[in-house]
């Protein structure tokens, strides 16, 4: 069954057109009026907002110069950026040095701090032709780099979540930021505050390990195991997957030094999933995945293994 909602995938922010032609372009005469109120209303908010704003989209553009998108994409960059930062937060922030702070392992190549926009159109001007005159970035990261340094960290950080560990390491690592705006794995599901994290999500997680499989992976991935876990599926598919490399949780020590391993021992029992020829729906009360429709194709191998390991039903999303 897919879910009603859909996404805006287009990448362009509403009003946008507007807002540049407001910013120094040339209007027609038709939408000059239209122009006015968009103008005012950016005018507004950079009048309260000014500092946060600007920093927002200065970090943007770091982030999708370093993630190898054109800088017109930032509305998109910003969307990804959200899964981390807390915007409502942010506008209430005017201290530059404090928002700064906030980003680890930001490289800042500037000789300059770009200015900070007040609530008149010049100071918006010279911040948008500063923006569009700002230097590229240069050297460009090793995306396949930096994807290998995120999973160990994210590994980490999601042990000690299923271990109970109250106080959760929600530091933000520019990487993810950079990760997320190309369409990583795995910093494009993750979330600061993994409390924050939804079921599609989980489910992409989950669906990412799948993919590591025998006879081509000797040993299961911790995302395959975390993600199922954290959905609802019970011990007895952790287990089931895990005899299919070859490790039986039955005889191994308790508690096991080995989070994975110690995931599956601990996991409680729980209703198989849904078949995929059964109705499904948001309320039923068997774990189910939630699959974008966009991947699809990426992960149609792993759904194929799962379901012969014990039948549940994906539920597409068309987001």
């Amino acid at each position: 069954m897919r879910a009603a909602a859909r996404g805006d995938r287009s990448g362009r922010a509403p009003g946008r057109r507007r807002s540049e032609a407001a910013l120094g372009t040339q209007p027609t005469q038709a939408s000059t009026s239209a122009d006015l109120v968009v103008l005012q209303g950016l005018l507004a908010a950079f009048e309260a907002h000014g500092s946060a704003l600007a920093w927002a989209i200065d970090l943007a553009a770091d982030v999708a110069c370093d993630a190898g998108e054109p800088t017109g994409h930032l509305p998109a960059t910003l969307r990804a950026m959200s899964r981390y930062l807390d915007f409502a937060y942010l506008a209430k922030t005017t201290d530059r040095p404090q928002l700064d702070a906030m980003i680890e392992g930001r490289t800042n190549t500037r000789m300059a701090e770009p200015p900070s926009p007040s609530g008149n159109l010049t100071s918006v001007r010279a911040w948008r032709k500063w923006l569009e005159e700002r230097p590229g970035r240069s050297p460009s990261p090793n995306l396949d780099a930096l994807v290998e340094e995120a999973w160990p960290r994210w590994e980490g950080r999601i042990a000690r979540l299923f271990d109970g560990v109250t106080t959760l390491n929600t530091h933000i690592f520019y990487d993810d930021l950079v990760l997320a705006a190309a369409d990583r794995m795995p910093s494009r599901v993750m979330r600061a505050d993994l409390r924050q994290m939804e079921s599609i999500d989980w489910s992409e997680l989950a669906l990412f390990g799948s993919n590591s499989r025998p006879p081509a992976a000797t040993s299961p991935h911790w995302s395959l195991l975390a993600g199922l876990r954290q959905l609802g599926f019970g011990g007895n598919l952790l287990a089931e997957i895990l005899r299919v490399f070859a490790i039986d949780v039955d005889i191994l020590p308790r508690p096991n030094p080995d989070w994975t391993i110690r995931m599956a021992q601990e996991a409680p029992l729980a209703e198989p999933g849904i078949n995929g020829d059964e109705p499904l729906e948001r309320d039923d009360r068997a774990p189910y995945l939630v699959l974008r429709e966009a991947r699809a194709e990426e992960y149609h191998g792993g759904v194929e293994w799962l379901d012969r390991l014990g039948a549940f039903g994906i539920l597409l999303d068309e987001r």
